[in-house]
């Protein structure tokens, strides 16, 4: 079981700002600034959870937390869109965040045909870039070790007139399924406990359960939990390691109303791994035991203890872990350690893992996955080479994988790495080498501008931006920093790329083919330049311009 970090957060990214509370004192007079004036920049990939498909693209995004109201767009303003599946934010300058006094929010996206996910994030620099890459789960095409179901029944004025059922579908990669079932009569209620009116009741499902290729269930967020509220109701102040026998989201609406809570106790029925071990017998589990239920708030992060799911035998004579619910969330039955005992029984120990790579023009970092912790491995311009200690179970097998997070100026022969399995990993050394770049590898200088549309103001791109293969999915992008409108990197001669600058909720698109020659960007509404070819260096000037509305 591993935590991932959702879904984490890793090096380098976005934005910095743009344009906010610049004045032109006269109209007939041309203004070029450096808008340096915010605090930790901050990039947020949305993509498919399910790699090399399409993921979300425009959509709104909340921020809550203790802290979100130092949270800022690129232009300094508050209303939060993500563009191209691209948000880039910042902190506002009298933010000061550091190790011992970090900045915390949480955003939340809701996106049509995805499951609704969150990210909670904690920022300890004022300098240090972030990139966070958020994997949303697609309800008609779920990633491995995910089912789903979406359906809609008939209800009469918010009342369940008879017994409901919702199942979710099995498919090559997961064998079990979530059933959900809702006794005739109940109610329907909202977020306040007021009744719901409506003839139709729509369900939206995601189960997650132990893949076929061995993987175990994470709850959104990890297994290592820190904001707990336990069976006193009081916070449980350990951080905790959750093994969950399955996870469940359930999103319902009424009519056109979000469903928040029932008049009667709904069954949710999860099939569970039968070699599932009981953390209080150290054996097998087995029917008429009890294993600990949890709710996660979504909106906060925070999980609560609810009581004793049953593991019982279903109808088709399946071992599942019965709960009872009165009210809707992220649900999971799952036995809980704290983290030092945790760490004392299952062994732990390290692996060395070294990752080499044939050049080191770029930034670049890559995710190094065990049977425990992810780790990161940032290999900065200048190194091709880099050990880190890699934490592992020691008393179950380890196949070590790495692979780069996002593909930081440079084309993409960096892909998934896998090493041998390792029946006792302790101390164990691994080493992925990468290939060279492909043939025909051009450099490129960036130098991209935004122009006021409305003033005589321009300013250089202080952002994230990607290119991308043409046809290419967005785990293939490249990232470019560019600070005042300047980055550099690689592509290959012949292709053919898309560029996506994405800023306060807008996205502006461009393409160019690599190669030897000059040439103009396309006529594009609001985007517009030349690539240019210096032989003797052998490099692309790729000059732009990005024209936008201006406050």
């Amino acid at each position: 079981m591993k935590f991932l970090f959702k879904k984490t957060a890793i090096a380098l990214v976005l934005v910095t700002t743009l344009l906010g509370g610049c004045k032109n004192p006269a109209e007939d007079i041309k203004i070029t600034v450096n808008t340096d004036i915010f605090k930790s920049p901050m990039l947020f990939q949305f993509v498919n959870e399910k790699n090399g498909s399409e993921g979300p693209k425009d959509f709104s995004v909340e921020i809550k937390g203790p802290n979100a109201d130092l949270v800022r767009t690129p232009s300094g303003g508050k209303i939060f869109k993500a563009s191209a599946g691209l948000l880039n934010l910042m902190l506002d300058r009298t933010a000061n965040p550091t190790p011992n006094n970090p900045v915390r929010f949480t955003i939340t996206a809701t996106v049509a045909g995805f499951a609704p996910t969150f990210q909670h994030v904690e920022i300890t620099s004022a300098t240090d870039p972030r990139l966070y890459k958020i994997a949303m789960v697609e309800y008609a095409n779920p990633a491995i070790g995910n089912g789903t179901v979406l359906a809609t029944k008939a209800i009469s004025n918010g009342t369940a007139n008879s017994e409901l059922n919702f199942t979710t579908v099995t498919n090559a990669d997961l064998a079990q399924k979530a059933e959900i079932t809702i006794p005739s009569g109940t109610g329907f209620l909202d977020e306040a406990g007021q009744p719901l009116s409506g003839a139709q009741l729509e369900a939206r499902i995601v189960y997650t359960g132990t893949a076929v290729n061995g993987k175990s269930p994470v709850p959104t967020g990890g297994n290592i939990v820190k904001n707990v509220i336990g069976a006193n109701g009081q916070p449980i102040t350990e951080d905790l390691f959750f093994y969950p026998a399955g996870v469940v989201t359930i999103d319902m609406f009424a009519g056109t109303k979000e469903v928040k809570g029932f008049t009667k106790p709904v069954n949710v029925d999860i099939e569970v791994n039968s070699n599932m071990i009981n953390l209080n017998t150290n054996q097998p589990i087995q029917e008429n035991e009890t294993i600990p239920m949890w709710s996660l708030n979504q909106a906060t992060g925070q999980w609560k203890s609810e009581g004793n799911a049953k593991f019982v035998k279903n109808t088709a004579g399946k071992l599942v872990a019965r709960m009872q619910i009165t009210h809707l969330s992220l649900w999971s039955p799952a036995f809980v350690e704290p983290i030092p005992t945790m760490l004392i029984k299952r062994a732990i120990c390290n692996m060395q893992v070294t990752v080499n790579r044939p050049t080191a023009d770029v930034n670049q970092t890559f995710t190094v996955n065990g049977n425990f912790l992810d780790k990161s491995v940032v290999l900065e311009k200048g190194e091709k080479t880099k050990t880190i200690s890699l934490s592992v179970f020691g008393n179950s097998s380890a196949t070590v994988t790495v692979s780069p997070f996002l593909l930081l100026s440079s084309p993409s022969s960096y892909g998934t790495l896998t090493s041998a399995t390792y029946s006792n990993p302790c101390d164990q050394t691994v080493t992925f080498n990468y290939p060279p770049a492909p043939d025909g590898t051009i450099k490129v200088d960036m130098d991209l501008q935004f122009k006021c549309k409305n003033k005589e103001l321009r300013t250089g791109v202080n952002a994230m931006i990607t290119v991308t293969p043409q046809g290419a999915s967005s785990d293939q992008a490249m990232v470019y920093t560019l600070v005042n409108g300047k980055g550099s990197g690689t592509v290959v001669n012949g292709v053919t790329y898309n560029i996506v600058v994405a800023i306060d909720g807008k996205s502006y698109t461009t393409k160019f083919t690599a190669s030897k020659l000059d040439s103009p960007l396309p006529t594009i509404p609001d985007f517009s330049g030349n690539v240019i070819y210096d032989k003797e260096s052998n490099t692309l000037k790729i000059v732009g311009q990005v024209s936008k509305d201006c406050n």
